[in-house]
C-alpha cells in the first residue's frame, strides 16, 4: 500500500531515521510503502542499506543504498519497520516547503558546507551520463539534479557519442561508464575528445581506478568514481572536474 501525509516529527521519533544526520524537528511530507509479505528478520535489516545487498537470487542491491543518498542530499529521514513473516512499512520523509531553510545548531556547529547539505549546487551546468544500467541512469540523474544540474543520459556508448555531437557545447562534462554495449568506455571516450580534445570525462566502474584507467593505453579521462557511489562521492568527482 502506498500513502502519503503530512506529518509533525519531534526530535525522539526523528532518532528512528537509519541516516547518521538526523533532521531538525519539524512538519515533514512522508511517502510510506507498506506490504504484508514476509518481512525482514533482525539480520537482513542490519544490511538493508548496504551497497550491493540483496537476498534475491538475481538483483544488484543498489536501490536502497542509493535512496540514502538522496534522501540526505534534501536533509531528511526513512525509518524502517518490519516483522518476519508480517510485512514490512517503508516512510520517507522530507521536510515541508519552508521547514528546511533556516539551518542552526549542530549542523553549522560541526563546519557542514550548508549550502551543499541543502541540495543547491557549487556549480552550474549540464553534465552527460553514459551508462548501460537504467538503474545507474535514473538514480545518477536524480543526484545530479539534487545538486542543482542538469543531466543527459545514454544507454550505451554510441548513443551518448551522438549525444554529445549535438550538445558539446552545453555539456560541462560526462560521467562515462567502462563497460557498455555497442561501444564501450575506452571507444566513447576516444570519439569524445576527438570531437572536443579539453572534454572532461569521469569514468565510472566497479573496478579499482588503477584497473580500469589501465585500460586506456595514451590520454586517460581525467576524474574517477567508483560504482557504487554516494551522493557525496559523485559530489566530490563533480566538484573536481567542475573548480
Amino acid at each position: 500500500m502506498l500513502s502519503t501525509y503530512v506529518l509533525d516529527c519531534d526530535e525522539a521519533y526523528l532518532r528512528n531515521s537509519r541516516l547518521d544526520n538526523k533532521p531538525l524537528p519539524g512538519r515533514f511530507v512522508c511517502l510510506e510503502v507498506s506490504d504484508t509479505g514476509s518481512g525482514m528478520d533482525a539480520n537482513t535489516m542490519q544490511f538493508l542499506f548496504d551497497p550491493f545487498f540483496t537476498t534475491k537470487a538475481m538483483g544488484r542491491g543498489l536501490g536502497m543504498s542509493a535512496m540514502l543518498g538522496i534522501i540526505r542530499s534534501h536533509r531528511g529521514a526513512i525509518a524502517v519497520d518490519s516483522v518476519l513473516g508480517q510485512g514490512t512499512t517503508i516512510r520517507v520523509l522530507f521536510p515541508a516547503a519552508g521547514e528546511s531553510e533556516d539551518i542552526t545548531g549542530p549542523a553549522k556547529a560541526e563546519g557542514v558546507d550548508i549550502k551543499i547539505e541543502s541540495g543547491t549546487a557549487q556549480h552550474r551546468g549540464t553534465v552527460l551520463i553514459a551508462d548501460d544500467e537504467e538503474l545507474v541512469l535514473d538514480v545518477c540523474k536524480e543526484m545530479l539534479i539534487s545538486l542543482g544540474l542538469s543531466a543527459l543520459t545514454a544507454e550505451n556508448g554510441l548513443e551518448a557519442v551522438e549525444v554529445f555531437k549535438r550538445r558539446a557545447s552545453d555539456i560541462a562534462c560526462v560521467i562515462l561508464d567502462l563497460s557498455m554495449p555497442k561501444m564501450d568506455g575506452l571507444a566513447t571516450f576516444g570519439e569524445i575528445i576527438r570531437i572536443k580534445p579539453d572534454a572532461k570525462v569521469i569514468l565510472s566502474s566497479g573496478y579499482h581506478e588503477e584497473e580500469a584507467s589501465g585500460r586506456f593505453p595514451d590520454k586517460k579521462p581525467a576524474g574517477f568514481i567508483q560504482k557504487p557511489y554516494t551522493l557525496n562521492n559523485l559530489r566530490s568527482a563533480i566538484d573536481r572536474m567542475l573548480k
